[in-house]
Protein backbone atom coordinates (compact mmCIF):
# COMPACT_ATOMS: atom_id res chain seq x y z
CA UNK A 1 0.00 0.00 0.00
CA UNK A 2 1.34 3.40 -0.97
CA UNK A 3 0.67 6.30 1.35
CA UNK A 4 1.03 9.82 -0.01
CA UNK A 5 1.12 12.92 2.12
CA UNK A 6 0.08 16.38 1.01
CA UNK A 7 3.73 17.20 0.37
CA UNK A 8 3.89 14.44 -2.23
CA UNK A 9 0.89 15.82 -4.10
CA UNK A 10 1.61 19.55 -4.07
CA UNK A 11 4.76 21.43 -4.98
CA UNK A 12 5.82 24.83 -3.75
CA UNK A 13 5.46 27.68 -6.29
CA UNK A 14 9.20 27.84 -6.94
CA UNK A 15 9.29 24.11 -7.70
CA UNK A 16 6.24 24.43 -9.95
CA UNK A 17 7.97 27.21 -11.91
CA UNK A 18 10.97 25.02 -12.70
CA UNK A 19 9.38 21.57 -13.02
CA UNK A 20 5.78 22.33 -13.92
CA UNK A 21 2.62 21.24 -12.11
CA UNK A 22 2.07 17.83 -10.57
CA UNK A 23 -0.58 15.61 -12.14
CA UNK A 24 -3.04 16.62 -9.40
CA UNK A 25 -2.39 20.33 -9.89
CA UNK A 26 -2.68 19.95 -13.65
CA UNK A 27 -5.98 18.08 -13.28
CA UNK A 28 -7.62 20.83 -11.23
CA UNK A 29 -6.32 23.69 -13.41
CA UNK A 30 -7.43 21.92 -16.57
CA UNK A 31 -10.85 21.20 -15.03
CA UNK A 32 -11.24 24.84 -14.02
CA UNK A 33 -10.33 26.04 -17.52
CA UNK A 34 -12.84 23.63 -19.03
CA UNK A 35 -15.66 24.67 -16.68
CA UNK A 36 -15.05 28.38 -17.32
CA UNK A 37 -15.14 27.86 -21.09
CA UNK A 38 -18.31 25.77 -20.81
CA UNK A 39 -19.87 28.46 -18.59
CA UNK A 40 -19.14 31.11 -21.21
CA UNK A 41 -20.77 28.94 -23.87
CA UNK A 42 -23.83 27.97 -21.78
CA UNK A 43 -27.16 28.20 -23.59
CA UNK A 44 -29.32 29.23 -20.67
CA UNK A 45 -29.12 30.81 -17.23
CA UNK A 46 -29.65 27.57 -15.29
CA UNK A 47 -26.78 25.86 -17.09
CA UNK A 48 -24.58 28.94 -16.57
CA UNK A 49 -25.38 28.96 -12.84
CA UNK A 50 -24.60 25.25 -12.38
CA UNK A 51 -21.32 25.62 -14.24
CA UNK A 52 -20.46 28.71 -12.16
CA UNK A 53 -20.97 26.69 -8.97
CA UNK A 54 -18.79 23.86 -10.28
CA UNK A 55 -16.12 26.37 -11.35
CA UNK A 56 -16.15 28.03 -7.94
CA UNK A 57 -15.77 24.69 -6.17
CA UNK A 58 -12.87 23.80 -8.45
CA UNK A 59 -11.35 27.25 -7.89
CA UNK A 60 -11.36 26.52 -4.15
CA UNK A 61 -9.65 23.20 -4.82
CA UNK A 62 -6.98 25.05 -6.82
CA UNK A 63 -6.56 27.59 -4.03
CA UNK A 64 -6.10 24.82 -1.46
CA UNK A 65 -3.32 23.41 -3.64
CA UNK A 66 -1.56 26.79 -3.69
CA UNK A 67 -2.61 27.57 -7.28
CA UNK A 68 -4.42 30.84 -6.62
CA UNK A 69 -2.46 32.89 -9.18
CA UNK A 70 -3.02 30.33 -11.94
CA UNK A 71 -6.70 29.91 -11.01
CA UNK A 72 -7.21 33.69 -10.94
CA UNK A 73 -5.82 33.95 -14.48
CA UNK A 74 -8.25 31.27 -15.66
CA UNK A 75 -11.21 32.89 -13.90
CA UNK A 76 -10.26 36.26 -15.44
CA UNK A 77 -10.57 34.59 -18.86
CA UNK A 78 -6.92 35.24 -19.67
CA UNK A 79 -6.57 33.63 -23.11
CA UNK A 80 -2.97 32.60 -22.39
CA UNK A 81 -4.04 30.71 -19.27
CA UNK A 82 -6.76 28.82 -21.17
CA UNK A 83 -4.36 27.81 -23.92
CA UNK A 84 -1.75 26.70 -21.38
CA UNK A 85 -4.09 24.33 -19.55
CA UNK A 86 -5.79 23.06 -22.70
CA UNK A 87 -2.63 21.97 -24.52
CA UNK A 88 -0.15 21.11 -21.80
CA UNK A 89 0.56 17.79 -20.19
CA UNK A 90 1.49 17.26 -16.53
CA UNK A 91 5.12 16.83 -15.53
Amino acid sequence: MVTMTGDDLVRRPEERATRGPTALEFFFLQRLASLVMRQDAARNEQERLLLAQAAFSTYLDCASLGLTAEADAIMARDPHAHVLWQQSTPM
